[in-house]
């Protein structure tokens, strides 16, 4: 024929991967690596080489035209053999046809450049808002604003999808106020190794940091170390900057002060006879002085 179109011509330089992706994509299939790679060398090369056509062109006297601008990613093309430029009853020369002129997605096209102010302005509020109905441990550390939920074959969320943070957990901002006590150093030293960042300000929130649950039991297990007391995990949640647990743990040093007090005065108490225990009653508290002058 004066000249011949072939439409979405698979690719064999592309068939071993074309093939590696759909098993990937088929969840239910659960073959390991090694598994699937025997299973595409067996299953052969499939397709014709683009190289392959240029041959044959050559051959039958064809000029041989190939486009990629109808496909996507499987690596199908058209193929448009032509015998010459014109038909021998002058009609036009054969083309490719057009492609559509609307565009599947326009994210392929262009982006938003509005998109990170807007982003800017809406993860705050919504911080804000999670945070005046949420508890700190459970308020998210992070947020990434997406323009659509990826979804599998089965409409739910593909959670594989999902893009990671870009940044990591936040840095202290402006208000960053450097640990002002040997207590508030060494709480700040302990977030700083658990979490992972440079530094922390007594106001910041632990939460914020990127810290959770878990994490914050690696902290408090850390502190009861550091301090050599026992600290409950809800210390953390209660109180979570620096200067607010900082404050909790110098109160429980002082209860466990005066626990240790009493205790030692009631075994000295335990240890006296009938008769020292009311001599010491007898003897009452010693004189003060009295107000306002000297003893």
């Amino acid at each position: 024929p004066h000249a011949l179109g072939l439409a979405r011509v698979p690719n064999a330089r592309l068939s071993a991967e074309v093939k590696t992706l759909e098993l990937l994509s088929d969840e239910a299939s659960g073959r390991a690596a090694g598994e699937l790679r025997r299973f595409v060398a067996g299953h052969g090369a499939g397709g014709v080489d683009p190289e392959d056509l240029y041959d044959l062109g050559r051959e039958l006297s064809y000029a041989v035209e190939i486009s990629w601008a109808r496909h996507g990613a499987d690596g199908r093309f058209d193929v448009l053999l032509r015998a010459g430029e014109a038909s021998a009853d002058g009609a036009a020369p054969s083309a490719f046809p057009a492609p559509d002129a609307r565009a599947d997605d326009l994210k392929d096209y262009a982006n938003n450049p509005l998109r990170r102010a807007v982003a800017r302005e809406l993860v705050p509020l919504l911080r804000a808002h999670l945070q005046a109905r949420l508890p700190d441990y459970m308020t998210p550390s992070a947020f990434v604003v997406l323009d659509s939920l990826p979804l599998n074959a089965n409409g739910k969320v593909d959670r594989r999808q999902l893009p990671a943070p870009e940044a990591s957990p936040a840095e202290p901002g402006e208000d960053y106020a450097a640990p002002r006590t040997a207590v508030e150093e060494q709480v700040a030293a302990v977030w700083r190794e658990v979490l992972g960042v440079e530094r922390v300000g007594v106001h910041d929130n632990f939460f914020a940091l990127g810290g959770h649950s878990l994490i914050a039991t690696q902290v408090v297990s850390r502190l009861c170390d550091a301090f050599e007391m026992e600290l409950p995990l809800r210390l953390l949640f209660e109180s979570p900057t620096v200067e607010g647990l900082a404050a909790a743990v110098v109160a429980r040093r002082a209860e466990q002060a005066d626990d240790e007090l009493l205790a030692a005065a009631l075994g000295e108490l335990e240890g006296l006879s009938d008769e020292e225990a009311r001599a010491l009653l007898e003897e009452g508290p010693p004189p003060q002085p009295p107000a306002g002058g000297e003893g």
